[in-house]
């Protein structure tokens, strides 16, 4: 399959934020978590077909905040297409600062050569704790 990065209108993406990024550490109301984003102009969307996948911002050199859209989940392909663009974009020659990686991302980042990749800490201690390798309980 085919990825391509699209500019992402601030209201939808936000919208979209707070709908599909799993964050387990602060649960606001849904309406407070679309203002977080909501006058950003750095949301992207991963684009298979005519479907958005997945949702990522990108701003300050920086690779972040990375949610899949169902029935897309973020695989090594994606993650790469968005270095690759936000690497052209920028004119970087450097590896890209990926951060609130969710602790089930970090291998699909990590493989794409990303070397400073952040786990979401409270993310990342809960999916610890629930004792599962894969997460899975976490949402179930």
């Amino acid at each position: 399959m085919e990825y391509r990065l699209v500019k992402a209108d601030h209201k939808m993406y936000s919208k979209y934020f707070a709908t599909y990024y799993k964050n387990n550490w602060f649960r606001p109301s849904w309406g407070d978590l679309t203002k977080v984003l909501s006058a950003s102009d750095d949301g992207y969307w991963v684009v298979a077909g005519e479907d958005k996948a997945v949702g990522v911002y990108l701003s300050d050199h920086s690779i972040g905040l990375v949610f899949g859209i169902p029935p897309y989940s973020i695989t090594t392909k994606m993650i790469d297409e968005m270095k690759s663009y936000a690497l052209k974009s920028w004119e970087l020659t450097e590896d890209l600062h990926a951060y609130h990686v969710l602790a089930e991302q970090e291998i699909a980042f990590r493989e794409t050569g990303l070397v400073r990749v952040e786990i979401q800490a409270m993310h990342d201690a809960a999916y610890r704790a629930a004792g599962n390798i894969d997460g899975s309980q976490l949402y179930a």
